[in-house]
């Protein structure tokens, strides 16, 4: 029960104030394993090739989550466009952002893409990144 109530918090966190990026203390295993698990997500919802994406931050170089997302949903198919902060154009296609954090070994990816938000947990069970639920979305 207390599993499910933590993983439910972490879902309901997303809904307050939105900072976007990746807050991982390092873990380049988790950093893989979620990214994959994203770029499989979101190639489900929208159609690859027929898609562009503008991303609303800026990846640092250390964030080795975003470089492999934004990689892997190229390598399927989607248009990307990377953030510029002096960009006076509007954003082309959907605007995509995301939420990469962690508690006390556990995860939750939040993928905000337009108005929707798909949020997803993972643990950490004797060092291996597992899923710890489904994914959820917000509308």
């Amino acid at each position: 029960m207390k599993k499910f109530i933590f993983a439910l918090a972490l879902v309901m966190s997303g809904c307050a104030s939105t900072q976007y990026g990746n807050f991982l203390k390092s873990n380049d295993d988790a950093n893989e394993i979620i990214a994959i698990d994203a770029v499989e997500k979101v190639s489900k919802i929208y159609l690859p090739a027929k898609t562009t994406f503008s991303l609303n931050q800026k990846i640092k170089a250390n964030d080795v989550f975003g470089r492999l997302f934004i990689n892997g949903l190229r390598d399927k198919g989607f248009a990307v466009e990377e953030f510029r902060k002096d960009s006076k154009d509007s954003p082309v296609g959907t605007v995509l952002g995301y939420t990469l954090d962690e508690n006390d070994g556990s995860y939750r990816i939040s993928i905000y893409s337009g108005d929707e938000v798909l949020s997803r947990a993972y643990k950490n069970d004797s060092g291996m990144v597992v899923v710890a639920g489904a994914w959820s979305k917000k509308e």
